[in-house]
C-alpha cells in the first residue's frame, strides 16, 4: 500500500511555489534564536504551539524505537545503522550544535553552533543518566523497520517552528550567496517516520542527518535557509509559521521584487501574463507584504495560477493563488484589488476573460 503523508500533503497543495513536500507541525512552546541572515547576530524568537493539521480521529505516533530519541531542552539523538563507527547524533537544535557518537558512546565528530549550544552539548554527553539512555537505545545489530506503507514525503525542513518547502526556482544561487550557518539536521524522516508522525525542529525529509543549514544573504532566516546538496544550492522557503501574522512574515521581498508572473496552473512554470510597471508592481508586493495571514486550512477548490515574484538575485518564489478566496499561499490574504490587477494582466494577454469587479 502507498500512502501519502498528511502533512506533506497538505504543505505542497498549500504553499505549491514548485517547491517540495513537508510533514505537519508538532513544537512546544520555547524561544529559539533565528537571526537575520545577514546581521549573523542571534535574535528571540517565540516558537508558537502550532494548530494540528491532523484529523482528530488519526493518532500520530513518534520516530519508531531506536531511530529517534527526545532530551529535554532541544536535545534530539538520532541513532544510525549500517555507517560503520557513526551510530549517533547528538544535536542541540536551537543552535545547530551537534556531535556523533561511536557505540562506546565516545565522540568522534563535533560541530559546535551558536550561543549556548557547545555548554549544552557539553552537559549532556557530561550526564551520566542522559548518557546511560542514549547508549540504551543504540540500535542493535540486527534492527531493521518493517514497513507496512510508504510516505512521498515533501522535501522540506523544520526549524525554530517553521515549515521551509524546497524551492525548486531558487537552484541558480550561487554558493557564495550563502549566509552563516545556522542549524544542522537532526533527524531524517525517510525510512523512519511512519504515517501520523508530525515534524519537530531539526527534521528534514531527505537531507542527511548533520547536514549543515544556512541563512541566505540578503533575507530574513524566517523566509529563506538553504543547504548544499550534491554540490549545489538547495533553497527552502517558509511555508508554515505559526507565528506569521502579515505576508511580510512569509515573505522577505520588499523592494527585492523585478516582475511578477502570472503562470499556468497546470505546469506552475508557463508564464501566462506579467506585471512589470514599477508603481504597480509595488503596489502589489505591498498588498502582499501587508495582507493578514490564515493558515487554517481551507481545501483547495476553484480557480487557481500561480503567482512568481521574479527577485533581483535572479531567483523568484513562486505561490499558489487561489482567485475566489484571494488566497497566496500559504494562507496570505490578499485584498480584492491584487486579484483585479491579476486579472485585468491575464486579460490583456487574452489568457482569460475579464470579469466584472463589483466596486464599492
Amino acid at each position: 500500500m502507498r500512502l501519502k503523508g498528511v502533512a506533506g500533503l497538505l504543505a505542497f497543495v498549500l504553499l505549491a511555489a514548485g517547491c517540495g513536500p513537508s510533514a505537519t507541525p508538532g513544537v512546544s512552546p520555547g524561544t529559539i534564536e533565528l537571526p537575520d541572515a545577514d546581521a549573523q547576530t542571534p535574535g528571540p524568537t517565540p516558537t508558537p504551539t502550532p494548530t494540528p493539521l491532523l484529523p482528530d480521529e488519526i493518532e500520530p505516533y513518534p520516530a519508531p524505537e531506536q531511530a529517534r530519541l527526545d532530551l529535554d531542552g532541544g536535545v534530539v539523538v538520532a541513532f544510525v545503522r549500517g555507517l560503520p563507527g557513526k551510530v549517533a547524533y547528538v544535536t542541540h537544535v536551537p543552535s545547530g550544535s551537534q556531535a556523533v557518537l561511536d557505540r562506546q558512546g565516545q565522540v568522534i565528530e563535533r560541530h559546535d553552533g551558536r550561543g549556548d549550544g557547545p555548554a549544552r552539548l557539553r552537559q549532556v554527553l557530561a550526564d551520566e543518566t542522559a548518557m546511560a539512555r542514549i547508549m540504551a537505545s543504540f540500535p542493535s545489530d540486527d534492527y531493521a523497520r518493517p514497513r507496512g506503507a510508504h510516505i512521498d514525503w515533501v522535501p522540506f525542513i523544520k526549524f525554530g517552528g517553521i515549515e521551509y518547502l524546497d524551492n525548486w526556482g531558487a537552484r541558480l544561487l550561487p554558493e557564495n550567496n550563502l549566509g552563516p550557518e545556522l542549524y544542522r539536521v537532526a533527524f531524517r524522516l525517510e525510512g523512519k517516520a511512519g504515517f501520523g508522525y508530525r515534524s519537530q525542529d531539526g527534521d528534514a525529509a531527505f537531507l542527511e542527518l548533520g547536514t549543515p543549514i544556512h541563512g541566505v544573504k540578503g533575507y530574513a532566516a524566517q523566509f529563506r535557509l538553504a543547504a548544499i546538496v550534491d554540490g549545489k544550492v538547495r533553497v527552502f522557503e517558509a511555508g508554515t509559521n505559526p507565528a506569521a501574522r502579515a505576508g511580510a512574515d512569509l515573505l522577505d521581498i520588499r523592494g527585492k521584487v523585478r516582475s511578477i508572473g502570472i503562470n499556468s496552473p497546470q505546469d506552475r512554470r508557463t508564464e501566462l501574463a506579467s506585471i512589470g510597471d514599477p508603481g504597480l508592481l509595488e503596489q502589489m508586493v505591498e498588498m502582499v507584504l501587508t495582507s493578514p495571514v490564515d493558515q487554517t486550512f481551507r481545501g483547495s477548490n476553484g480557480e487557481r495560477y500561480f503567482i512568481a515574484f521574479h527577485l533581483e538575485d535572479g531567483t523568484e518564489a513562486t505561490r499558489s493563488f487561489w482567485v475566489g478566496s484571494g488566497e497566496l499561499a500559504r494562507g496570505i490574504m490578499t485584498p480584492a484589488l491584487f486579484k483585479a490587477n491579476v486579472l485585468q494582466a491575464l486579460a490583456a494577454t487574452g489568457a482569460t476573460s475579464m470579469p466584472t469587479i463589483e466596486r464599492g
